[in-house]
């Protein structure tokens, strides 16, 4: 169980906690290094985006409004050109050995945007670099300006997905 001020937030095993997280206090509680939290908007249907790009989910229930999108640095990856759902600068990077978490600025969010790779996969990532990131759909957590769970479902890409 999760307790936070003498109330039970959630209730289950740590992976359950971990990977379907209903309340943003839990996302932000378990992991390390900490779930990066990124303001969103839900426009007309429940379609989501993040500064001004589309993303490939939507609310399940339509709704607008900010929301909060959840994406642990595990789930994270470098873009290809053209595929970024998130552009950012590399601010910082921590070289872990077999991993680095590269810590970088993005529009979305007051806070950097940590991103964990392989070695391998940050090897050409320099300080000051422009990146570009992705994540598969079902990877996304969100949240309400409440911090509560909002369902979401994949939308399939078209043309105007690139962006708003």
């Amino acid at each position: 169980a999760v307790m936070m001020d003498g109330n039970v937030i959630q209730i289950g095993t740590p992976d359950q906690v971990y990977d379907d997280p209903q309340d943003l206090r839990v996302a932000e509680f378990i992991g390390s290094p900490k779930i990066n939290v990124l303001e969103a908007e839900a426009g007309q249907g429940g379609r989501l985006s993040l500064a001004g790009r589309l993303l490939p989910v939507g609310l399940r229930q339509a709704g607008d409004g900010p929301v909060r999108i959840g994406l642990r640095p595990e789930v994270l990856r470098l873009a290809a050109q053209g595929e970024a759902l998130i552009d950012g600068v590399v601010a910082h990077r921590e070289n872990l050995g077999a991993e680095v978490l590269l810590h970088a600025t993005v529009p979305a969010s007051a806070q950097p945007v940590i991103v964990r790779l392989d070695h391998g996969a940050a090897r050409s990532v320099s300080l000051g670099a422009r990146i570009g990131l992705s994540f598969a759909p079902e990877a996304a957590l969100c949240f309400d300006q409440a911090g509560r769970r909002v369902a979401l479902v994949e939308v399939p890409a078209t043309a105007e997905a690139v962006h708003a």
